[in-house]
């Protein structure tokens, strides 16, 4: 079969049209737009493409580098990070075995209609209060939501007794509009004596559990009695209310000032609970790092130095980059 062209004549009288290829098949006919303003969009659709394809290998490679090793130089204790699936994990390597130290972070990326949002499920950390943990786990969290293109991190759910810590780390409520009118309504005698009660409860359980002396296992009845924790679900009632009522007497003592601050505290972030949280990736990234830097020491070696070591290996000749000195 002839193919069909238009002669020279009627091109120069009638608009560019459609080219008609066959296509490799033979079955079928391909049409490609030829048009100029067709062909800038297929390339600017193929540039598109690559700068998806790169930032997949980009968000690939850093979520690979897993596993991390930090030391916290406070409690001398190695941890190895490690990440699998949703969960970024901090398993003690070195330390003191009597006393080991854990965390773990949960997060989601939930398609919605208008898209994909990276959330921060919950974070657990053994004890709860002073190992460090949490800011390290949000550091590392804020590689991944920023490896795979997230440049804001939500909580849909937050523990009142996290937002602190959660503000702190740079997120903010998810409506604020909302955040005020819970706070106006919590405002009255019967929600003041809960945030109260919230409030010495929570303080007193993560004070048990975290004190140095409860968390460590240790032989407590004697030389042949197993090495136990102490640990506040453990305690019987009366030991429990005597702990609270300490507390309690200790707060009745602060200044009235001080009291209302710690209740208006309680009412925002049992507001925030309610509402959800939302931050920017790179500021919740920032401040956690300014957080690490502080108390955790990086133990993997400068990119110069693994590039020497690899070049020493001649299993696999490669190419690396030199000491700055060399």
């Amino acid at each position: 079969m002839k193919r069909l062209t238009s002669s020279k004549d009627e091109s120069c009288h009638k608009p560019q049209e459609l080219n008609n290829k066959p296509s490799r098949s033979g079955s079928t006919s391909q049409f490609i737009d030829s048009r100029p303003e067709a062909i800038t969009q297929r390339k600017l659709q193929n540039i598109a493409n690559q700068y998806a394809q790169a930032k997949f290998r980009n968000a690939t490679k850093a979520i690979q580098r897993f596993p991390y090793s930090r030391t916290n130089q406070k409690t001398n204790r190695t941890f190895l990070i490690t990440h699998t699936g949703g969960s970024i994990i901090a398993t003690q390597v070195k330390g003191d075995e009597d006393d080991l130290h854990s965390g773990t972070l949960n997060y989601n990326i939930r398609t919605t209609r208008d898209g994909k949002i990276f959330e921060l499920g919950h974070i657990i950390s053994d004890p709860e209060l002073g190992s460090g943990l949490g800011s390290l786990l949000v550091y590392y969290m804020t590689k991944v939501a920023q490896a795979l293109g997230f440049e804001t991190i939500e909580i849909p759910t937050a523990a009142a007794t996290a937002v602190g810590f959660y503000e702190h780390m740079g997120w903010q409520s998810l409506n604020a509009q909302r955040t005020s009118e819970l706070e106006h309504k919590y405002a009255n005698v019967d929600i003041d004596k809960e945030a109260i009660d919230k409030y010495i409860g929570h303080k007193v359980r993560a004070s048990y559990n975290s004190n140095e002396d409860n968390h460590k296992m240790k032989k407590r009845d004697g030389f042949w009695s197993p090495k136990t924790q102490l640990r506040w679900d453990d305690l019987d009632d009366k030991e429990r209310e005597r702990l609270l009522n300490e507390e309690r007497k200790a707060f009745s003592a602060l200044p009235i000032r001080k009291q209302a601050a710690i209740v208006a505290t309680q009412h925002h972030n049992m507001a925030i609970a309610n509402t959800g949280m939302i931050g920017n990736t790179s500021l919740i990234m920032a401040k956690s790092f300014a957080s690490v830097q502080n108390t955790w020491i990086d133990n993997e070696k400068p990119s110069w130095q693994k590039a020497e070591a690899s070049r020493l290996d001649t299993n696999h000749l490669t190419e690396f980059p030199r000491h700055p000195d060399e």
